[in-house]
């Protein structure tokens, strides 16, 4: 009879749902005792520091609002406790459902199917949260994870996350809005308390979470902390290779610990180490050491037969050398920055070797092993790439200089980092070229950026000692504040589209009217007053009721009976019939929607009686020589009048809701060129496609964009301007690009685009981040450089 082996593991998938339920109340009783002491600290200290606000402040506003704000704190601090526990005790409700809430920390108008814009201030609260939130996430990410997995269990729940998670840092930031919605309108006052508030929160937190870690003890999952510690206690030392530098076994992907779990895109929290989907796995590295292996073999054939017998210095060696240049990278490998000629790979692994030989790892006229020959050769090769992309400015290459070193000793620890599209250090390496891509820092949003890029680069620099790990953590943390900058800039993006499509929507009014006045008049040459009124004034007002209410409907069918009205009395004039009576009445609503009303409006109206009049009594000569009056300072206003006539008539519930800023229609005569926002002016084709010289197949090219792929325009000297498709026109199919900042940089057909391809103007990016494009040119180099098989 076999004995079951007895263990203290408990997995609750077994046990009766009233157990899961006590733990899961146990863990908002302990939630509900520690948080709410938080608050109340918050709010005991929220006098002090608001007054100190309000002696710092200058304007009389903001302190009006610091002293609203300490007396609402005192009058309500009642409700606003109870809001708190309420909003905490609903999370865990949720959650005891198997509904847990999400922590929606993204701007309304992201997360909900609009173009309608966000108020600054609710911005900026929302990403003053985000941003506390992913602090707090950061600080207790390993204790969170833990924690993540046996709440999932025990609500039998798929996942949870920080988002998710009601003891999360999500939600703990989120109680707090929830507790202050309405009682603190004001955005300065509630930031202040959101800064109290983070200083009191994230000690506690710990003490939190470890107590609901024991809580959960018999939970039964493997911590991957632990796991990821002991997998490597089991790695099986060499004479080689030390254990922590030993070469990942083939098929095989290495655990980044704490920081690689739940982070997106870094496997979604697996509990046993990262485990890729198929598509993480890049298909370049079998092609892209195929190749190299070819222009290696090749170089070493030329070689003199002393250099190929030197002796080897192993992975050890290399580490060890490595990592005394990565404090300070020698001026013989930064010149390869400025010098295209020069070959970061073979500088930095002559350097590696000289400086070996001074540490007394090796003697004079050694070589690198296999492995770090190949990885200084493939990290060589990608900064070589990287560094010579001119959209990056010098500054930007400076700190890139910096980073070949960790990534040369990453690329020795583990070089799945060619072959993982999700590896940490691949991941890292595309948010800061992302970050600096086309930055030239002429803001102080971009210096802000580029500060916080060389803070990481720092960061890489000062703290990277063989553990992998710190390539995630400096990426998440870049990551969010580059997303909080990029949040900015698709608000921006958005009114840039919005203008787009509705100057483009106007146009298509203008055109329609031009349409409807040639068919009415039918080739006539009526008198210059009846011309002057249906060009300048009817057109006008078709248009606007078109945009707003659609040709569809009952106010364009009276606004066009106006025009049908005028001309039929122009007609019956010339034939002896009197005017209608109400022809009045429709020449003055027309009238006012241009904007001229009261005298002007009687002297337009009666300028037309006039000329009627004259012709019923035979008087075409007079009536011929009769123009409206002001008809010249009408039209040189009416594009001033019409724009905000216009874009509250795109705004119309009738047609969505979308606000603009309606351009003239000399835009339309400039749509290829980059507006003033552009360093220097790279498209001048205008008009039609018949005289473009282009190449169809690069029309093909155009027209498989998608919105959100980046292209380049290349400036007059020679500097290229990352580009963004942000749109495309379903009136005219034009695409509208914005630059990095997100503001319009033109809006051009795909003819018009495929000339400038045509010309070397643009350049369509085949891959999307920066890592797989370097990777890309390296490819292309070492296929040209292999040699010629016969």
């Amino acid at each position: 009879m076999e004995i079951p082996a007895r263990t203290n593991i408990v997995d609750l998938r077994s046990r009766a749902g009233d157990q899961a339920s006590e733990l899961l109340a146990g863990v908002r009783a302990a939630t509900l005792r520690t948080l709410p002491g938080v608050l109340a600290n918050v709010l005991d200290r929220a006098d002090d520091a608001l007054f100190d606000f309000v002696q710092k402040s200058s304007s009389s506003i903001e302190q009006q609002e610091y002293f609203d704000t300490m007396r609402e704190l005192r009058r309500q601090r009642s409700v606003i406790e109870q809001r708190y526990r309420e909003q905490i005790g609903v999370s865990f409700s949720a959650l005891g459902r198997g509904q847990p809430l999400v922590v929606r920390c993204a701007p309304k108008s992201e997360a909900e199917p609009t173009l309608s814009l966000v108020a600054a201030d609710e911005l900026d609260e929302q990403l003053a949260a985000e941003q506390l939130a992913g602090a707090l996430e950061r600080r207790h990410s390993g204790p969170l994870q833990l924690l993540d997995k046996k709440l999932a269990i025990v609500a039998k729940v798929e996942t949870l996350g920080p988002a998710t998670n009601p003891a999360g840092p999500g939600h703990v930031v989120n109680a707090l809005r929830v507790a202050l919605e309405g009682i603190v309108p004001a955005l300065p006052p509630r930031l202040v308390l959101y800064k109290i508030y983070e200083r009191d929160v994230q000690n506690v937190l710990a003490t939190l979470y470890a107590e609901i870690n024991r809580l959960l003890i018999d939970v039964s999952i493997v911590d991957p902390i632990a796991a990821a510690r002991a997998r490597q206690r089991d790695v099986p030392k060499s004479p080689k290779y030390p254990s922590q530098y030993a070469v990942p076994a083939q098929n095989t992907v290495p655990d980044y610990g704490h920081n690689q779990a739940g982070t997106a895109g870094y496997g979604g929290g697996s509990g046993a180490g990262y485990a890729p989907a198929s598509q993480d796995i890049d298909e370049l590295l079998p092609t892209l050491r195929a190749l190299l292996g070819e222009y290696r073999s090749a170089r070493q054939a030329s070689e003199p037969p002393a250099h190929a017998r030197g002796p080897m210095m192993d992975v050890h060696g290399t580490l060890n050398t490595l990592s005394r240049l990565q404090g300070d990278l020698p001026q013989v490998v930064r010149r390869a920055i400025d010098d295209p000629t020069a070959s970061l790979s073979m500088l930095l692994k002559q350097e590696v070797l000289r400086q070996a030989e001074q540490m007394g790892l090796t003697g004079p006229k050694s070589r690198l092993d296999e492995r770090g020959e190949e990885s200084l050769e493939l990290v060589g090769m990608l900064f070589d790439a990287l560094l010579g992309q001119r959209n990056f400015e010098s500054g930007t290459r400076d700190q890139m200089a910096r980073m070949v070193v960790p990534y040369a000793k990453a690329s020795l620890l583990d070089q799945q980092m060619f072959g993982m599209k999700s590896h940490p250090a691949r991941r890292l390496l595309n948010t800061v070229a992302e970050a600096c891509d086309g930055n030239r820092g002429e803001t102080s949003a971009e210096r802000e950026l580029l500060g916080r890029v060389e803070g990481t680069v720092d960061r890489l620099v000062s703290e990277f000692n063989e553990d992998l790990a710190i390539f995630s953590e400096l990426d998440v943390e870049l990551r969010s504040f580059f997303d909080q900058h990029k949040q900015r800039v698709e608000l921006t993006e958005r009114r840039a589209t919005e203008a787009q499509r509705g100057k483009e929507r106007l146009d298509e009014a203008r055109a329609m009217a031009n349409s409807e006045l040639a068919s009415l008049m039918g080739g006539r040459n009526p008198p210059p007053a009846i011309e002057q009124f249906l060009t300048h004034y009817w057109t006008h007002h078709i248009a606007v009721v078109a945009l707003r209410d659609g040709v569809e409907s009952s106010r364009f069918q009276l606004a066009r009976d106006a025009g049908e009205q005028l001309w039929t009395a122009f007609l019956g004039s010339e034939n002896g019939t009197p005017r209608p009576v109400d022809l009045r009445d429709h020449l003055v609503r027309v009238l006012t929607s241009s904007g001229v009303t009261g005298v002007s409006a009687d002297e337009t109206v009666g300028a037309i009686e006039w000329v009627l009049q004259a012709l019923r009594l035979g008087r075409v000569e007079a009536a011929r020589s009769r123009n409206l009056p002001s008809v010249e300072s009408v039209a040189s206003s009416q594009s001033a009048a019409s724009e905000p006539t216009v874009a509250a008539a795109v705004a119309s519930p009738a047609v969505g809701a979308l606000p603009i800023a309606a351009e003239t229609s000399a835009d339309a005569t400039t749509s290829a060129t980059p507006t003033a926002e552009a360093a220097a002016p790279v498209l001048g084709v205008v008009g039609g496609t018949a005289t473009l010289a282009y190449d169809p197949e690069d029309v093909i090219k155009v027209k498989a964009l998608v919105v959100g792929n980046w292209v380049e325009f290349i400036g007059a000297d020679g500097v290229p301007q990352p580009a963004k498709l942000s749109w495309i026109s379903p009136i005219s199919s034009r695409l509208l690009f914005v630059n990095r900042r997100g503001m319009r940089l033109c809006a051009s057909s795909a003819e018009e685009l495929a000339e400038q391809m045509k010309l070397g103007n643009l350049h369509l990016r085949s891959a999307d981040s920066a890592f797989e494009r370097a990777m890309t040119q390296v490819l292309g180099k070492l296929r040209d450089a292999a040699p010629v098989k016969h």
